[in-house]
């Protein structure tokens, strides 16, 4: 489980799924597609909720929602 869980924040910090793969190869056999779907099953966990703005400035003028 520690190995899906460290492999998944890695993934989200930007590295590939391939290349996550390669780093803990040597410590568990596990494919990029086998990471995807550990990552869709965990990815609640990083959304951030969008913030509700009233306006947005944009090229010094502003746009109402």
């Amino acid at each position: 489980m520690e190995i899906k869980v460290l492999a998944t924040l890695i993934y989200q910090a930007g590295i590939s799924y391939r290349k996550v793969r390669d780093i803990f190869g040597c410590m568990e056999s596990f494919s990029h597609e086998a990471l995807r779907k550990w990552y869709l099953k965990l990815k609640v966990l990083f959304v951030q909720e969008k913030k509700y703005r009233r306006a947005i400035a944009v090229d010094e003028t502003q746009v109402l929602n």
